[in-house]
């Protein structure tokens, strides 16, 4: 006798769910893998920041990013970086720190933008560039050093008329068989700005002009 074998519609329907359920997944894992970039494999994404001091470049400028504050991540590299103030708003200049913000402690937001994942940061902003000071020799009069000039000196960040010179050293010489000069006096200059940064020490000569004696008219009866 021939052998039947019988079938139930409902279990042919599960059989084909088991498989759609296989597929999907297996898709969705594809899509996943090949699109890393996408919101919804970045949603749970780890971020991490990290406090730092932050020094201002040659024109007292520093653009914070995102390699400044935080750690490398999975998120999708598509970030927004604020830079905070006091108020909890973003500075006028962010995320650019200058000269107005020297020697304070900002706050720093990270964001991934699909994801919206974000983290905290604070920076101490710093000036760690000395001045700039050149010495170049002069000739004068040996009146004129009372009132004479000091060494030409800039600063990336301080204004030069708040710049510090000090005179550390001072060296007379005479000069008593040259025909132009009576005296030769060398000094040592050192700058300092703002933020406490010094310049290297430059030395500028002054040459002292001697009296033209033939300029000079005496009266005709010195009794």
């Amino acid at each position: 006798m021939k052998k039947t074998t019988f079938t139930s519609n409902e279990q042919g329907r599960s059989t084909r769910n088991w498989k759609e359920i296989i597929y999907s997944v297996s898709a969705l894992c594809l899509f996943l893998i090949f699109n890393p970039g996408n919101s919804f494999a970045q949603g749970n994404c780890v971020m991490a920041c990290f406090n730092t001091q932050v020094s201002v470049d040659e024109n007292c400028e520093a653009v914070i990013t995102f390699d400044m504050v935080s750690t490398p991540s999975q998120c999708s590299g598509n970030y927004v970086v604020e830079v905070l103030g006091s108020n909890g708003l973003p500075i006028p200049t962010s995320p650019m720190v200058n000269h107005e913000h020297i020697g304070l402690t900002l706050t720093v937001k990270v964001m991934d933008v699909p994801s919206g994942n974000h983290c905290w940061s604070t920076i101490l902003v710093e000036d760690k560039m000395p001045p700039v000071i050149e010495c170049s020799n002069d000739t004068m009069a040996c009146w004129q050093m009372i009132d004479h000039d000091i060494p030409f000196v800039y600063d990336n960040c301080t204004d030069p008329d708040d710049i510090t010179v000090t005179l550390l050293n001072e060296t007379i010489s005479s000069l008593s068989c040259d025909p132009d000069f009576i005296k030769m006096v060398t000094r040592s200059y050192v700058a300092t700005d703002a933020s406490g940064n010094q310049s290297s020490v430059c030395h500028k000569t002054y040459f002292l002009e001697r009296i033209d004696m033939s300029l000079i008219e005496f009266p005709s009866d010195l009794s």
